[in-house]
């Protein structure tokens, strides 16, 4: 399902568009601790972004009867969707194969008020170039189909309070530091309550992102 955009003109180079799989094939567990969370804190049906091709985190979810929807860019080339799905008839589980799509974070293709929970391990925000008209976007359609009272965890989340604070070497590697000041105000425009876990002293720093639907 794809829907005519201009969001993919900031993903055209490839630094943007590909996660090491060393980062995105991180399992069930790896997943919860990186997040600090629990597995109660996932309410079905639960929404992965930049899930990689192999899916390892919708597989153990779908163990403890947690419906997974996976979605990465990774899922765009059809070789590698048809052998998940290959391999996915191999996997013993008495749930459901998880459904997975092709797609980016700014043009999801699923119903408004959809999804319960929210999950990004190295992926949102840390693959987005830095540039905060995409963040909004991207955020948008997150709060788009994000139920009421939904949540969401990302991983890994850098923050800082200087204002015009920029890293030639963050830069070119898209791991640029998100300004709080902005932050508060994009989020409040989208009826989205966020907070970090853990809050530190310092200026700039990494942490977890925590937001919830109004």
């Amino acid at each position: 399902m794809e829907r005519p955009s201009q969001f993919r003109e900031h993903y055209k180079e490839s630094k943007y568009l590909s996660c090491a799989e060393v980062l995105t094939g991180r399992d069930f567990t790896e997943y919860l601790d990186a997040l600090k969370i629990s597995s109660d804190k996932l309410v079905s049906p639960v929404l992965d972004l930049g899930s990689g091709k192999d899916e390892i985190f919708a597989r153990g979810a779908a163990d403890l009867g947690i419906k997974v929807i996976s979605v990465s860019p990774h899922l765009l080339n059809k070789k590698l969707r048809e052998e998940r799905i290959s391999d996915s008839c191999n996997h013993k589980s008495d749930n459901e194969n998880p459904p997975a799509f092709s797609a980016l974070a700014g043009e999801l293709p699923l119903k408004n008020d959809s999804i319960k929970t929210i999950v990004s391990v190295y992926s949102i925000p840390t693959k987005l170039p830095p540039d905060y008209d995409v963040f909004r976007r991207v955020f948008s359609e997150i709060a788009r189909v994000l139920a009421p009272n939904g949540h969401g965890y990302f991983f890994p989340f850098r923050v800082t309070r200087e204002p015009g604070y920029k890293s030639a070497l963050e830069v070119y590697s898209g791991a640029l530091p998100w300004r709080i000041d902005s932050l508060d105000k994009i989020f409040a425009d989208l009826g989205l309550e966020y907070q970090l876990n853990p809050i530190s002293d310092r200026e700039t720093y990494t942490t977890n992102l925590i937001i919830t639907k109004k």
